[in-house]
């Protein structure tokens, strides 16, 4: 599948939760019970989002040791070019850390359904910023975001669009899918 295809899976999946969401909705007001259950259902979506996004802020950062809280212990990547496990994504980190590939993450949409997060991104390749300074926002300590030093009379640089899907069990992440569209 290439990649444009891939992406637009993933945006489909991540609207479909979408859907899913505001069927919750309808169900709340059909009885007290079933909205009990949609409220904790909601509350854990919320919760979902709030781990995954605190691990997006770790992983923008490369800082595998405040990533790994929001890891569980098996940890399953689909990504072909990344490894399983806590041990997989500290080499992805420490490959990333070493190649000095850091990026600027713009995420368009959250979602959650269940125990899973689709998240969508744009995401650009930062120059000049310490590693310590970037959030998952891709803005530094003073607030704003740092340049993207295109090449010497080169248009500034597309965004990488990126799809993700994250699978949660006992709020922590089990599953990532992944798939990214480079323009």
């Amino acid at each position: 599948m290439n990649k444009n295809k891939s992406v637009s899976a993933v945006l489909l999946v991540a609207l479909g939760l979408t859907l899913s969401t505001a069927q919750a909705g309808d169900a709340a007001s059909k009885g007290s019970a079933a909205s009990a259950k949609v409220n904790a259902d909601m509350a854990n979506r919320e919760a979902n989002k709030k781990t995954v996004l605190a691990f997006y802020d770790a992983a923008v950062k490369l800082d595998f040791e405040a990533a790994r809280q929001y890891v569980g212990d098996l940890y399953i990547e689909h990504d072909p070019e990344r490894q399983d496990g806590l041990q997989g994504l500290e080499k992805a980190m420490d490959f990333d850390r070493r190649h000095n590939n850091r990026k600027n993450m713009v995420h368009e949409l959250v979602v959650a359904d269940g125990d899973l997060v689709a998240v969508y991104s744009k995401s650009t390749a930062i120059v000049g910023a310490p590693l310590a300074a970037l959030s998952s926002s891709g803005s530094p300590a003073g607030g704003s975001p740092p340049s993207v030093a295109p090449a010497a009379n080169a248009p500034a640089p597309q965004p990488d669009l990126v799809g993700d899907i994250f699978r949660l069990q006992d709020g922590k992440i089990v599953e990532h899918w992944n798939a990214i569209y480079s323009p």
